[in-house]
């Protein structure tokens, strides 16, 4: 996968795929391990976005944290329900993996979030390496959305996967725009840059 971005292929067949929790089963796991957890003003939903932008692989178990307590908090706000399964699609545990698709599901049925909705959507298929559906829901969210930066990073790490290296490293600059301090984005950013063969673009990028 393209930058910050650790894609885990799921293999083992059907059969051996363990029983999954379904995401209310999930949702009443947080809640039994963060009692009394509170998100005032949305601050740990606000938080886990800000790391899921700087796209490391610590910032992604930060992002995790306050999710979850956002989610134990609240299980109905979906902007906090839609992050913590992009979070989960991004972990490697194919446990968790499995649950992203239902905390989606569980997002969708919530009034509000749709921005959040749509770039998990795209997230969660990039992270699943089913590339050629994370294009159509990147393009999809940057249609509804377009000054989203995280659906013009996910898109540019998709085209990256495609190997389409000259529109990739253009849909990451726009990313650039509006996601400036982030780790991850520059390095995905440089490896467009340099797979498009901009090898000053890549050296500025990883500087």
């Amino acid at each position: 996968g393209g930058g910050a971005w650790y894609v885990h292929e799921l293999t083992s067949s059907a059969s051996d795929v363990p029983q999954i929790a379904d995401a209310a089963d999930l949702v009443d796991e947080l809640r039994q391990r963060n009692p009394g957890a509170a998100d005032p003003d949305g601050l740990h939903t606000a938080k886990g976005w800000d790391e899921l932008r700087l796209g490391t692989p610590e910032a992604v178990l930060r992002a995790r944290t306050e999710f979850e307590l956002a989610v134990a908090a609240d299980p109905h706000g979906p902007h906090a329900v839609a992050g913590l399964a992009l979070v989960y699609a991004q972990l490697g545990d194919q446990q968790l993996q499995l649950g992203a698709a239902d905390l989606i599901s569980r997002a969708e049925k919530l009034p509000g979030g749709e921005e959040s909705i749509l770039r998990a959507k795209a997230g969660v298929a990039l992270a699943s390496g089913n590339y050629a559906s994370a294009e159509v829901k990147g393009r999809e969210c940057l249609s509804a959305h377009p000054e989203d930066g995280l659906c013009s990073w996910y898109l540019g790490d998709t085209l990256l996967a495609l190997g389409r290296y000259g529109e990739a490293l253009s849909q990451l600059q726009v990313a650039l725009q509006t996601i400036t301090l982030s780790p991850g984005l520059h390095q995905s950013l440089g490896q467009a840059a340099m797979l498009s063969g901009d090898f000053a673009g890549a050296e500025s990028a990883l500087g």
